[in-house]
């Protein structure tokens, strides 16, 4: 059976509090691992502790993701991007 092959765009931060020095956040540990692995599935991981709204919508404009999945501490992304 052929299956469609699926992309997403993980919309998170990278390191704890965006600092590097304090080390990978939670979501990097706990969620990555598991959306890297999905079968037929192509993810791209958009660090917001590394880029903002203007990048997602060149990104998003560009890959033409079926899925943006966001997990964000505060307000890295405007509601209106």
């Amino acid at each position: 059976m052929f299956t469609k092959s699926m992309k997403i765009i993980f919309v998170a931060p990278k390191y704890n509090y965006g600092r590097k020095d304090k080390g990978y956040s939670f979501e990097y540990h706990n969620f990555w691992p598991v959306l890297s692995n999905l079968k037929n599935t192509q993810v791209i991981y958009f660090p917001t502790d590394q880029y903002r709204d203007k990048k997602l919508l060149e990104l998003c404009s560009k890959e033409k993701p079926d899925l943006v999945f966001f997990v964000v501490f505060t307000d890295e992304i405007k509601p209106k991007t």
